[in-house]
């Protein structure tokens, strides 16, 4: 629908590097209350990361125990719910911003699936301005963009592609004609045959090693 009426739409496909490990955890307890987490349950939480401790397994062999004392921790279902808070906490200034595509009476700039997330504007500059906004915030609280992993995808109806440059730490964000984002394949022209025909693929795929 958006892109029916605008020209162009620049996205760019944000990677964290190692984020659920990265997470400060002070800044996290002082977060929480702003979303209703505080008191007892709040203690309730911090309890689960008290004196956390962890190994290294080599081989058959087990390394020394360590302390843990950053990051959330790996396979508890709470930690998602810890990260999405912890992120959105980074992207207030974002959220409140003039920048965005107009979808409706809102504002869109940015889609977010727990570490996944999607900046989306109408412009070079203001998506890059986007991505400089959501840089400097998630560096405050010890997150890190990914400069050779987020890449930058321009959906638009001209055959001819139009390059677009988005910067983080003087390195340029490659541009690419297609992407994968939760298991959905899109493409620059805004086509979905690539993404059925990938499903197609997958679904022959399945049935014939269900008739060897």
């Amino acid at each position: 629908m958006i892109t029916e009426k605008l020209q162009r739409i620049f996205c760019a496909f944000v990677d964290l590097e190692k984020a659920f490990d990265k997470v400060i955890r002070k800044k996290m307890w002082e977060l929480l209350p702003e979303y209703g987490v505080d008191g007892r349950l709040l203690r309730a939480v911090q309890s689960l990361y008290y004196d956390c401790k962890a190994c290294v397994r080599v081989g058959h062999d087990l390394s020394p125990m360590f302390s843990v004392q950053a990051g959330v921790k790996q396979g508890c279902v709470m930690s998602s719910w810890l990260f999405i808070l912890y992120l959105d906490s980074c992207l207030q200034k974002l959220k409140n911003s003039y920048l965005g595509v107009k979808l409706g009476d809102i504002k869109v700039n940015c889609l977010l699936y727990a570490d996944d997330a999607v900046l989306i504007a109408p412009s070079e500059a203001e998506l890059q301005a986007l991505v400089t906004c959501m840089k400097e915030e998630c560096e405050i609280k010890g997150l890190r963009l990914n400069a050779n992993k987020t890449k930058v995808l321009v959906f638009e109806k001209d055959e001819e592609r139009k390059k677009c440059e988005i910067w983080v730490n003087q390195e340029c964000l490659e541009q690419v004609n297609e992407i994968v984002y939760l298991g959905s394949a899109f493409t620059r022209d805004g086509r979905c045959d690539l993404d059925v025909d990938r499903r197609v693929t997958a679904g022959n795929k399945v049935n014939g090693a269900l008739n060897t």
